[in-house]
């Protein structure tokens, strides 16, 4: 018997920070623990000190403190601090060895050690990645260097889908939004990636990513790095500046950790409504302690402008040009253009880099109509980056199409704790209600059945009240009456057979009835976005209905959580109720014998005392002041009308059709989210340890 996963860990482990979350997996929506390090330190630094003289390793902002704690010039020079080493580890023995020492530093620290032991043997850690190291070896590479510091059985989840969860759990998305794209923008310190999810399903599988291994946040800590430098090189501090030259873990601190805190800072600043004002910052850029401390002074910002000058005129340090020809092989062929500059020592325009990766990202996505941005990672906290990505189509004059959440550098983490729980609990389902299927067809196909009848009805109403379309039904049957009538007839008896022999069978007669169709088309054509409307409350009913008989028939408890990620798949009538109508909009067509009944009972109404027949039919026809013949065609196939959608649909759809769909949707459903939240990967490594 298999041992019971109680318990998983989201591990986000980003290049900037490091985030890890638990959840339990008993409950389908569970409440979140955001691991610290130490105190209220969610975030980890992701950086090292390595001390060749103790052989001892800090992480974090305990890195920094060691490192200032020590004021021996000789024992400091015996420490080498790193950062900027997670995007890096496929590619060097050296980084990945650092990386190494970093995973195993986090899972000792006492706050973290804690909840591990506490869950040994019950836990298991999904750990974020770029979609990318899925398929290049990287994802295996982070697994083992995990396994190999400690943590427990762990297995790979792609970022978006991280993010996609907790979206989910959060209720920050609606279920209607999964009905077309939403693109992830993950943007971190060391890449940026987009993933589209496509509509109905929360799959990688059948979905695309893009994006840049270049292209993240270390870019900008790198710009306010040589920000500083300028500062106290023109406030003639050059005397601090050969000493920093002279020591290169000051200096990666000041790169890695200090830098980076100022960048995050300011941004905040930059993306509030005083954004475009002066920025300081609250205490002097300091580096050492006592007789050797290096002061650079403060950090200011003229205003918005001084900031986005330095952004479009960005020249790489000799350190980013280091990450810059370790990562050389994975340029997109749309960014060489920038790369190349930073290579040469040029100045490139960031703001412009990241714009041409944004847009060849959706038009290589190919991202649908109606779609909703998701934005993730730390960087997407640039105010710049949020509104050109509301600017550009489909996300453009949609306030509510580009979301983020309040802490977007935690998402990641968040999503991945609560994957298992929400996977987990899908399989169960998934299991019951295959056991089920077979019964629950019957009642679903009741559901059908009603909601058809008040769907036709309802459709018809629409037609009643245009008099434009009602006009030109009555110009189409006058049309073809008066085609009718230019036929001799002989005798009232002959007359009244051939008229309605014609009206059923005559190539002129038969006339009417493409031409009516083709009205009707066009008509549904026009109105397509009214009747979308409609028929999405219709498809909302539909659902509802679904998941009442669902939840009396299987689980109460399939409601909440699950029941938005089945809604936003499409798993209980959406889909089928939207192509069933568009069907009808494609392709009217009304049975012969359904239209000869409203031609016929005309006909047949024809006087019996008529003596001539050489006048036109319709003039004929207009001495019954009664009835005019065309009114009267247009109000009887109006009443016909209801008959004729029932039966369009029923032709696309059958009700067993539909209802074998939407049990088999639903099937589908729960095991797209059994097989993202990679249950069955979490729950092989777990047999394998025990």
């Amino acid at each position: 018997m298999m041992p019971k996963i109680q318990y998983t860990f989201g591990l986000d482990f980003g290049t900037s920070k490091t985030a890890i979350c638990l959840a339990p997996t008993g409950v389908i929506n569970p409440t979140i623990d955001e691991l610290t390090i130490r105190n209220r330190e969610d975030r980890i630094a992701s950086c090292v000190l390595r001390n060749a003289a103790t052989n001892r390793v800090y992480v974090g902002r305990i890195a920094e403190q060691e490192y200032l704690r020590v004021q021996d010039p000789k024992q400091r020079a015996a420490m080498t601090f790193f950062s900027n080493f997670k995007p890096h580890i496929q590619q060097s023995k050296e980084q990945r060895q650092i990386a190494l020492e970093f995973l195993t530093a986090v899972r000792r620290a006492e706050r973290i050690a804690e909840p591990f032991e506490r869950t040994a043997g019950e836990a298991v850690v999904a750990a974020g990645c770029p979609v990318s190291w899925l398929a290049n070896g990287s994802a295996e590479t982070l697994r083992l260097l995990l396994k190999q510091a400690g943590f427990p059985p762990a297995f790979a989840i792609p970022e978006p889908v991280g993010a996609a969860f907790h979206f989910l759990g959060m209720h920050h998305l609606k279920a209607q939004d999964f009905h077309r794209d939403i693109v992830v923008f993950d943007w971190g310190a060391g890449t940026f990636d987009m993933t589209v999810l496509r509509a109905g399903h929360i799959d990688l599988a059948g979905s695309r990513s893009w994006g840049s291994t270049l292209y993240g946040g270390r870019l900008f800590d790198d710009l306010f790095y040589q920000w500083l430098l300028e500062m106290a090189q023109k406030r003639g501090r050059h005397k601090e500046l050969r000493k920093l030259a002279g020591r290169p873990t000051d200096r990666a601190i000041l790169l890695g950790l200090t830098c980076r805190q100022i960048k995050e800072d300011y941004s905040d600043h930059y993306s509030n409504e005083l954004g475009a004002g002066s920025w300081t910052t609250s205490s002097s850029i300091e580096l050492g302690v006592l007789d050797d401390k290096i002061s650079l002074g403060d950090f200011h910002v003229e205003n918005a402008a001084a900031f986005e000058a330095r952004m479009r005129s960005y020249t790489a340090s000799e350190e980013a040009r280091r990450w810059v020809d370790m990562l050389a092989g994975d340029v997109q062929p749309q960014e060489h253009e920038f790369v190349d500059k930073l290579k040469r020592g040029e100045p490139i325009d960031l703001k412009a880099w990241g714009v041409r990766l944004i847009e060849a990202g959706m038009a290589a996505l190919d991202v649908g109509e109606g779609a909703t941005a998701v934005l993730t990672g730390g960087s997407c906290n640039w105010r710049w980056f949020l509104e050109h990505v509301r600017s550009i189509p489909p996300f453009a004059g949609r306030a509510t199409s580009v979301l983020r959440d309040n802490r977007p550098e935690l998402t990641i983490a968040r999503g991945l704790a609560r994957a298992y729980a929400i996977g987990s609990y899908s399989k169960r389902l998934s299991t019951e209600i295959k056991r089920k299927r077979d019964s629950l067809i019957p009642k679903i196909q009741s559901v059908h059945r009603e909601l058809l009848q008040t769907l036709s009805l309802e459709l018809t109403s629409f037609f009643r009240f245009d008099e434009e379309l009602k006009a030109d039904l009555r110009q189409i049957f006058n049309d073809g009456l008066n085609r009718v009538a230019r036929r001799p007839t002989d005798g009232l008896r002959e007359h009244s057979e051939r008229l309605i022999n014609i009206a059923l069978r005559d190539p002129l007669a038969q006339a009417i009835r493409p031409d009516v169709e083709k009205r009707i088309e066009r008509w549904l054509a026009e109105n397509r976005k009214r009747l979308d409307r409609w028929a999405e409350r219709f498809s909302i009913e539909a659902h509802q209905r679904v998941m009442r008989l669902l939840k009396g028939e299987i689980n109460a408890e399939i409601g909440g959580l699950v029941e938005v990620a089945i809604e936003a798949c499409s798993a209980t009538g959406h889909t089928p109720f939207a192509e069933a109508l568009r069907e009808l909009g494609g392709a009217v067509r009304f049975e012969s014998s359904a239209f000869s009944r409203v031609l016929g009972e005309i006909l047949s109404s024809l006087p019996p005392f008529l003596q001539r027949f050489g006048t036109s039919l319709r003039g004929f026809l207009g001495l019954q002041p009664a009835e005019d013949p065309a009114q009267a065609f247009v109000t009887r196939f109006l009443e016909a009308m209801p008959y004729a959608i029932r039966d369009n649909i029923l032709r696309t759809e059958p009700p067993r059709v539909w209802a074998a769909r939407v049990v088999d949707h639903l099937i589908e459903t729960l095991e797209t989210l059994v097989r993202v939240a990679r249950i069955d990967q979490a729950e092989q490594l777990v047999l394998e340890v025990a």
